[in-house]
């Protein structure tokens, strides 16, 4: 018995056929991941919450003029009178600051840390070193780690911020004058 020839042969046309059949399977494949892409879109728009910004939101930058020693020893003074502690003790450590500048213990660039200033005096009046760490301390702990302030807060600040001064005008009558 005869088998029967089960390859067949494309016959004419057949090939533009299956290349225009080729080219529809790509376009609907391109078709549906569009429509997917677009779904996704939807979805992620509808049910995802979206962090909104407002005005409100923006940092707001304070730029403060540079004070002179005088105006932070008369902020201290009305912070005392007044009791604010805290405050009295940030305005009490930059007077002292300012006048480690003016005596040129400490740079007077804007901005500069406590372990900045602390290796001023390490370096311009190493005698001041600890007096100064305990001053600055009183100073980090009300600002930098909001401890709250008192009375003896403020008289410990003074003291140490005494002992820096006497160091610092005991340096500057030892100087020679170049």
């Amino acid at each position: 018995m005869a088998r029967p020839d089960l390859h067949l042969a494309p016959q004419d046309g057949a090939g533009a056929v299956s290349g225009l059949s080729t080219f529809i399977l790509y376009l609907f494949l391109f078709v549906l991941a569009a429509v997917v892409v677009g779904l996704l879109v939807l979805v992620v728009r509808r049910w995802v919450p979206r962090v909104r910004r407002d005005e409100e939101d923006e940092p707001v930058v304070e730029i403060e003029a540079e004070r002179s020693v005088g105006e932070w020893r008369a902020d201290a003074e009305a912070a005392e009178a007044e009791g604010r502690w805290k405050d009295a003790v940030r305005a009490r450590f930059r007077e002292l600051v300012g006048r480690l500048v003016e005596q040129g213990v400490a740079d007077p660039a804007a901005g500069r840390t406590t372990g900045e200033l602390r290796v001023d005096v390490d370096e311009h009046l190493p005698d001041a070193s600890a007096a100064f760490d305990r001053a600055a301390l009183v100073f980090e702990l009300a600002w930098y780690a909001d401890v709250p302030c008192e009375a003896d807060d403020l008289a410990a600040l003074r003291s140490s911020a005494g002992e820096v001064l006497a160091a610092a005008d005991a340096r500057r009558r030892t100087e020679v004058p170049a």
